[in-house]
């Protein structure tokens, strides 16, 4: 079963979601923030959805914001706060699949979740080239508890692109899987968990 929005559409299988967003040019817009608001308010009422997996539809999770929507107003704020909430509050285990460029908000939405895979082409960074969009208090708070000290310092005060392989040995990251073969093998991964709901 499928549901679509916009720029995202969910994808039911037996007892988890797959959510994929779509990117204008790689790049985070206003309304791809909404609908990640909206989708986890579609699978919080799903009652068979049992575990929930966000990545990109296309090869990059994100650059960075699109420049039509300055990151400086209050407005952008209030949006990236209340889809890291409605991501963090889900009722479930949520992953979410870093692949290519990751760079902000997209990390931002990774660190909301409950744990990050990465294909082995991932690219991890804090940047956003569009608009030198800043960290968040929240990814200086999520990056403190999830990883390494070096590996936060490295992203937060060296703004240093980093690859699948550090965030794996950072804690950041929990599996990395080939750009070639990934989704049957995470597909599984997500069939298992379900299977342990409670636990989780």
């Amino acid at each position: 079963m499928m549901s679509k929005l916009n720029k995202i559409s969910i994808d039911y299988k037996n007892n988890y979601a797959i959510v994929r967003y779509e990117t204008n040019d790689d790049l985070w817009t206003e309304q791809l923030l909404l609908e990640i608001k909206d989708a986890c308010q579609m699978i919080k009422v799903n009652q068979k959805c049992l575990s929930v997996l966000f990545m990109s539809n296309s090869k990059n999770s994100g650059f960075g914001l699109s420049n039509n929507f300055s990151p400086i107003t209050k407005d952008y704020k209030a949006i990236i706060n209340s889809a890291l909430i409605a991501v963090e509050e889900l009722p479930i285990p949520s992953f979410f699949l870093m692949r290519g460029v990751t760079h902000l908000p997209a990390i931002e939405i990774a660190l909301a979740c409950d744990v990050r895979f990465a294909l082995d082409d991932a690219i991890i960074s804090l940047a956003d080239k569009e608009n030198h969009l800043q960290p968040s208090d929240f990814i200086v708070d999520r990056l403190a508890k999830l990883s390494h000290r070096s590996f936060a310092l490295d992203l937060l005060l060296f703004q240093k692109t980093l690859k699948a392989l550090d965030g794996k040995k950072s804690g950041l990251i929990s599996e990395i899987y080939s750009s070639k073969e990934y989704l049957s093998e995470i597909e599984d991964v997500l069939g298992q968990i379900t299977n342990y709901g409670a636990i989780a």
